[in-house]
């Protein structure tokens, strides 16, 4: 129990310095994400289609820390992820907290402030076009809750 509750340590300044495996276990480099707004998930399909003309990339990353929600194998998600019409940037299986958790929610943790461990699946990041996160929200916040935050974001100018 302790090692899920230890706080987050990241000595990463900006989003764009990171990179990660996707589903089909090849490195993304997240500086190809620079000069859009990223929001970091695991579903939001209307919010893809609606604002990915404008630079809105979901980055999904399956964990299966949550009562084992996500047991399948990559192969697996991306077929049910692709028969539910997701669109975004399918990332590898993940650990989001303890001992072993991804470098990415290592960072995105302490650059949103909020170092506690994301409670349940669904919990959800925006990430500014400059690579600076603009919040953490839980799994209870609807993507209708975000569109205020992700225009905003959106309209920003990049640095």
């Amino acid at each position: 129990m302790g090692a899920i509750l230890a706080r987050p340590k990241s000595d990463v300044k900006n989003f764009h310095e990171l990179s990660a495996l996707d589903i089909d276990k090849e490195r993304v480099d997240f500086s190809t994400l620079e000069g859009k707004v990223v929001l970091v998930v695991n579903e939001f399909v209307v919010l893809n289609d609606k604002y990915q003309e404008q630079g809105l990339v979901i980055q999904a990353f399956p964990c299966n820390q949550f009562a084992g929600q996500e047991p399948g194998t990559n192969e697996e998600i991306k077929r049910f992820a692709a028969a539910r019409g997701f669109k975004g940037l399918l990332m590898d299986k993940v650990k989001v907290n303890g001992s072993g958790s991804s470098p990415v929610f290592q960072f995105l943790k302490v650059a949103s402030g909020e170092t506690g461990p994301i409670l349940w699946n669904f919990g959800k990041f925006i990430v500014r076009k400059d690579g600076t996160v603009y919040g953490r929200y839980g799994p209870k916040t609807s993507p209708c809750e975000l569109e205020p935050q992700i225009q905003e974001c959106l309209a920003a100018q990049s640095k």
